[in-house]
Order: C-alpha cells, then sequence, then structure tokens
C-alpha cells in the first residue's frame, strides 16, 4: 500500500487515467454482464437409462445392468456406481472425481455403451447428465379455446418457433395435455383371411415413414440430394399401407365351386372383406388405425382453467433478465396466435436477479452516504470527503470490471461478494482518511503526511482485510458434496 501510494503521487496525470479508464471499463461492464439467479453448476454424476421392453428384473439386471456396470467401471474418473434393475428399465448412476471433465466423461462413456455387445432386442442406452442450466428459468401457461389437443398443436407449430428464436434460449418443453398416439388394432381374423402374418406388419410399420439418404446426383456443376421415403403424417396415410402377403389366404369353407357359382349369378348385398386387388392387402383392411391419447403424466391448470405449461431453459450464455424481457414483449403476439388466447407468467427468475442487484446498489448507496457523513462531520474536509465518495463507486466498478473479465456472471453469489466488499471498502477509506487527516493536521505537507499515513496503518488494514477473506478460504478450497463450481470470493476490489 505505501509503495502504491508513492507511485500514485509521483504520477497523479497517469493515476488519473488509470482511474477514468477503469471508471469507463467497469461502466461498459455493467451493461454487458449476464445475469442469473444461480451460476451455472455441474453435478459430477452420469446416468445410464436403458428401457428393454418386455423385459422381467432379473432378465435386465443380468443382460443389461451389469455388462453397464463392467463397462463403465474402468472410465477415468469414476468413484461410484450403483444401478437398479426394474420391469423394462435399468439405471446406472456413475459418480466422478470432482474437477474431472463432464464433457469428456459422457462421450467416453456413450463410446463404452455403443461398444456392448449381446444386448436383448429393443435397448437403447442413453447416456444422460445435468447441471443447473437444465432448470427452467422461466415457465408460462398458456390457454384458450375448448380443445386441449388443438391449443397443443397450435403451441407447439406457432408458439414454441417464436419462443426459441429469442437469444439465449436453448429449449422450451410444453406440458399439461397427454400426447396423441396411433393405436393399431390388430384383426386375427383377417389377417388370417389375408395370408399376413403379424410380424410382416410390424416390418412394414418400422421402413415406412422414414427419409433415407440414397447418394448424390450430379449434373454439371450441381450437385443434389436424393432421400427416398416420405413421413407419414396421418392415419389415412399410415392405414393406406400396403402389407406383402407371407402366407395363402385362408379359404372359407362356405366357398365351394357349387357357392362361387351361386354367387356369380345372384348379387350379394354385404360388401367385400377384402381389396378388389387380391395382391393388394393395407394396413387398414386388417387393423382398425385410430388416434387416442397416451398415459396422462401431467395436468395444467390456470386459475382453474386447463392450460399448457411451457418450461423455458437457456443456453449457459444466455442472460436470464435479456430472456424475461424479450417475452414479455413478445407475450401480446404468443395470445394472438390462439383464439382467445392468454398467458400468464408462473415462474420466473428475473426478477430475483433484479431485486438481488436493486438490494446491492440500494446498500452501495448507504454505505457511501454515511462514510461521507461520518469523514466529513469528524473530519470536517471537503476534500478527503471526496476522496471517501469516489473510493466506494470506483472500487465497485473494478470490481464488475474483474468480472466481466473473468468470465463471471452476476448472480447471487457474486452479489453477496460484492456486498461484503462494499463494507470493507466503507472501514478501510475511513481508516486511512483519519489517519492522513491526523499527519496534516500535525503541519506535514500533504506529499508527506498522505505515504507516511498509509504506511502507519497498511498493517492493520491489510490485516483486517485478509481476516475477512479468510472466512471463505474453506468455501474456496473445500469440495462441494453437491456440486462443483468456480465461485469467486468476496475482496474489496472486487462408492462403490
Amino acid at each position: 500500500m505505501n509503495a502504491l501510494s508513492r507511485l500514485s503521487l509521483r504520477n497523479r496525470a497517469l493515476t488519473a487515467l488509470l482511474t477514468v479508464f477503469l471508471m469507463v471499463g467497469g461502466v461498459i461492464a455493467m451493461g454487458s454482464l449476464k445475469q442469473e439467479l444461480i451460476p451455472s453448476i455441474q453435478f459430477p454424476i452420469m446416468g445410464i437409462v436403458t428401457p428393454v421392453p418386455g423385459a422381467s428384473a432379473s432378465v435386465v439386471e443380468a443382460r443389461v445392468t451389469r455388462p453397464m456396470e463392467g463397462a463403465v467401471l474402468g472410465l477415468r474418473g469414476v468413484t461410484k456406481v450403483t444401478s437398479t434393475s426394474s420391469d423394462s428399465v435399468s439405471t446406472v448412476m456413475v459418480t466422478l472425481a470432482y474437477g474431472e471433465d463432464l464433457g469428456t466423461a459422457q462421450t467416453d462413456a456413450q463410446r463404452a455403451v455403443l461398444n456392448l455387445r449381446g444386448l436383448p432386442d429393443g435397448a437403447t442406452p442413453q447416456v444422460i447428465t445435468g447441471s443447473i442450466g437444465d432448470f427452467p428459468i422461466i415457465q408460462m401457461s398458456m390457454s384458450g379455446g375448448a380443445d386441449q389437443q388443438q391449443l397443443l398443436a397450435t403451441v407447439r407449430a406457432q408458439v414454441v418457433p417464436k419462443i426459441a428464436g429469442i437469444a439465449g434460449v436453448r429449449d422450451v418443453q410444453v406440458s399439461g395435455v397427454a400426447d396423441q398416439v396411433v393405436v393399431v388394432d390388430l384383426d386375427g381374423a383377417k389377417l388370417a383371411a389375408a395370408g399376413v402374418s403379424p410380424t410382416a406388419v410390424s416390418d412394414v410399420l418400422k421402413v415406412n415413414g422414414l427419409v433415407i439418404p440414397a447418394g448424390q446426383l450430379a449434373e454439371g456443376r450441381s450437385e443434389l440430394s436424393v432421400q427416398v421415403g416420405s413421413p407419414i403424417t396421418s392415419v389415412d396415410q399410415l392405414a393406406a399401407l400396403p402389407l406383402p402377403r407371407t402366407a395363402t389366404p385362408a379359404t372359407s369353407p362356405a366357398a365351394t365351386p357349387a357357392a362361387t357359382a351361386a354367387a356369380t349369378t345372384k348379387p350379394t348385398t354385404t360388401p367385400p372383406t377384402t381389396p378388389a386387388n387380391p395382391a393388394t392387402v393395407t394396413l387398414g383392411d386388417v387393423a382398425k388405425v385410430s388416434l387416442a391419447e397416451a398415459d396422462v403424466t401431467s395436468r395444467s391448470r390456470t386459475n382453474g382453467i386447463p392450460s399448457l405449461t411451457l418450461a423455458i431453459t437457456k443456453t449457459p450464455d444466455g442472460n436470464t433478465v435479456g430472456i424475461s424481457q424479450a417475452l414479455e414483449k413478445l407475450r401480446p403476439d404468443l395470445e394472438r396466435l390462439v383464439s382467445n388466447g392468454k398467458t400468464a407468467v408462473v415462474y420466473d427468475q428475473a426478477p430475483f436477479i433484479t431485486e438481488s442487484v436493486r438490494d446491492l446498489t440500494t446498500e452501495g448507496m448507504l454505505g457511501l452516504a454515511f462514510a461521507v457523513l461520518v469523514v466529513f462531520v469528524f473530519l470536517l474536509s471537503v476534500r478527503l470527503t471526496l476522496v471517501t465518495a469516489v473510493s466506494i463507486p470506483l472500487s465497485l466498478l473494478i470490481a464488475l470490471l474483474g468480472l466481466r473479465v473473468g468470465g463471471f456472471t452476476l448472480n447471487i453469489l457474486t452479489l453477496g461478494a460484492l456486498t461484503i466488499a462494499v463494507g470493507r471498502v466503507v472501514d478501510d477509506s475511513i481508516v486511512v482518511i483519519e489517519n492522513i487527516e491526523r499527519h496534516l493536521q500535525m503541519g506535514q505537507s500533504r506529499r508527506e503526511a498522505i505515504p507516511t499515513a498509509v504506511r502507519e496503518v497498511a498493517t492493520a488494514v491489510t490485516s483486517s482485510t485478509l481476516a475477512t477473506v479468510a472466512v471463505f478460504i474453506p468455501l474456496a478450497l473445500g469440495e462441494a458434496r453437491s456440486a462443483s463450481s468456480s465461485v469467486p470470493s468476496p475482496s474489496p476490489s472486487r462408492s462403490r
């Protein structure tokens, strides 16, 4: 501190220029800092979920869970693996050592899982990771019209794309009403009569409705991508799928030559049960194809009215407050997309962030006012009072610039650190200013009084500040049990 004070006195122009530069940088950083409620924290845990349709818990454990455990136990950084085997699903939880790169670990786990052989047919393992960023920052409800399925279709087709177009939005999930699924109810008698096996129906459903790349077509200097197939968008298209005959159609006992001759001479009023072309059998000929609601997993109501819930998550570099403000401006346009559309924000992190920033500003202003008042009342010096008045906002601006350069965001942790720093700046400013004034009253010049006064209190001020910082050292060095994250510390300037 003594060397810094002497350097400042010898280079007053440079000190003033540097101060202005830091203040401008702090103001710019204050406007560009991303704001969020909680910093993005990645949990050192991975989950491998494998659906195995129709398999019992014992089969799942023997053929899926144990091979999965063996595949991930040898991965780097794995400290604990637990598993649960139940009917039709296997869940393997992998705990990693703190400090391991979660993205690399996820890639290694996916590679290990894909290399497994002998998994049951239909087993589709998925490696899942999670972080604070996966939680929605905004939940909004939307209602309108009497038909919930029509509302769901409109929201997914028109509302979701508009919200997803907001800068910083990663995903928009819609819940609150059951999805529609296609039900294919096979008729055994019609299958036998048409000579179609259930396996053939399953194979046709698997290969149809897909768009498959078929190469490229070159014409001069131009190349066109060729795709085969088209998606199925309606029940009628699904019912019109042709089925291959895999057996000779069953013959009715009444289909004797005499009966056939009689049928040719006497018209019948009974409609045919097989298509006119005996070589073509469609899915609709042997099954009932219809739409039905899937199992209901959630219901959403707003003020007693059925509605949909839209959960919005942000990208790692997204600004929560900016997204909230953009969504608020977009809400009238969203309501016009739906007949009698109404929206309501159920949960929003932005007000909590804005309130925290407002509280920090209020505390900073109060600290500044009291510090100025104390210095002026007891020292009766306008010059020294102005020095104190400048030190607090300057320290905060430098801290904000440091946050911006360090890649931190403005959240409850950094705001708490800044609040503590304001208190330290106020205390240290009063101590240093009071000692400088004492030396000035002793008849020393400013060039002599300032370095001498700073040297006398430098040890005490530094010790008291370090004592405050030392309280937070365990938080900075300790390994959190729930997650691993980088948390800035407050400072006067900113089984297995």
